[in-house]
């Protein structure tokens, strides 16, 4: 597997506790109330004398507890996987709780200056004017903000607790799920995987899933063993939510193939690709690509790659070791993204 150890930094654990959802108790504090504060005193002139200062201070802290909460999560990330929608929500909120702050701090320094000369500025009018229209978009953004964090967190835990035995979506026995059968659902509309000898409808998961739907993908119609153990290893939480999607197990006769170049499962280890089936997924719609030994499907990833997808088509179809080492070399986040896209082995 291509994942770093993980290194305990200012941003990761305090007693052993993650910084993350310590300092989201801040952020969902600070920030609305200095927002709001920011707006009151903008209007309400006689506030500003006794509160003006405190709201300052406040915005400061918001500003601080934002940048804290970014770095944390993503350093939270690395161990559990990525909240797409939350963490892109969070990288808008960053900067505008900055500016927010820098203009509020100039709005406050122009109407204090012009309060001592007893004149009126339009100038602070203007600037309190974008730091109040700031301060609602900051309002805004951290209810999203901590809706998708609480939606990534809390969701799929209610939906198990209220179903905790999905069923299955055809008539497969609850015993002797062969492969290919499994390979008949490979698709977000249904969506079953073979781990550890037992198979799993992950259908209702896909959407849910913290790190996004596209690692819950990668999965489907395979034997995802080796790709689920990368991710999570031992840990207890995945793998009690894992167990709450099986339908079956795996039948020792895997059967013909239903679609596509046969893998080679196994119900005790990873799926074995040849480079020759590698090379029949060149493409945007089925892109795999061998890494370090390992086989990766891509395919979810191309259009969602940071860097363009240009990229990522480059390594379709081929063995990519050498392009993405080029590209990353030792980066911790690019290979724990990978990671979540691995389907097997390469034989």
């Amino acid at each position: 597997m291509l994942t770093l150890p993980l290194e305990s930094g200012i941003f990761d654990t305090i007693g052993g506790l993650p910084v993350h959802p310590l300092i989201d108790h801040a952020v969902v504090m600070l920030i609305p109330i200095s927002a709001i504060a920011l707006i009151v005193i903008y209007f309400v002139p006689k506030w500003r004398k006794p509160y003006g200062w405190l709201t300052m201070a406040a915005l400061a802290g918001g500003a601080f507890a934002a940048v804290i909460a970014k770095e944390s999560g993503e350093a939270l990330a690395a161990r559990v996987g990525l909240p797409v929608e939350h963490q892109q929500l969070a990288n808008i909120l960053v900067p505008v709780m900055l500016a927010t702050f820098v203009v509020g701090a100039v709005w406050f320094w122009l109407q204090r200056k012009a309060a001592i000369a007893g004149v009126k500025s339009l100038a602070a009018t203007i600037t309190g004017a974008g730091a109040s229209l700031l301060a609602v978009v900051s309002l805004v953004l951290v209810v999203l903000v901590g809706h998708t964090g609480a939606t990534a967190v809390w969701a799929s835990q209610i939906a198990n607790s209220d179903n905790p035995t999905p069923a299955a979506t055809s008539s497969a026995t609850a015993t002797g799920i062969t492969m290919a059968q499994v390979q008949q659902h490979a698709s977000a509309a249904s969506c079953w995987s073979a781990i550890d000898g037992k198979v799993y409808d992950l259908t209702n998961w896909v959407n849910q899933h913290p790190g996004g739907p596209a690692r819950i993908l990668s999965l489907c119609g395979t034997d995802g063993t080796a790709a689920f153990h990368g991710q999570h290893a031992t840990q207890s939480l995945p793998n009690k939510t894992l167990a709450g999607f099986q339908i079956g197990t795996l039948s020792a006769d895997a059967g013909p193939a239903s679609s596509a170049p046969a893998p080679s499962p196994s119900a005790t280890g990873p799926t074995v690709y040849s480079m020759a089936q590698v090379k029949q997924h060149a493409s945007a719609t089925s892109c795999w690509s061998a890494i370090d030994g390992n086989v990766y499907d891509l395919t979810k990833w191309v259009n969602r790659h940071p860097g363009g997808p240009a990229r990522i088509l480059s390594l379709c179809g081929i063995d990519g070791t050498a392009r993405f080492h080029g590209e990353h070399h030792q980066e911790s986040k690019p290979n724990k993204t990978l990671d979540g896209f691995l389907i097997g082995k390469l034989g």
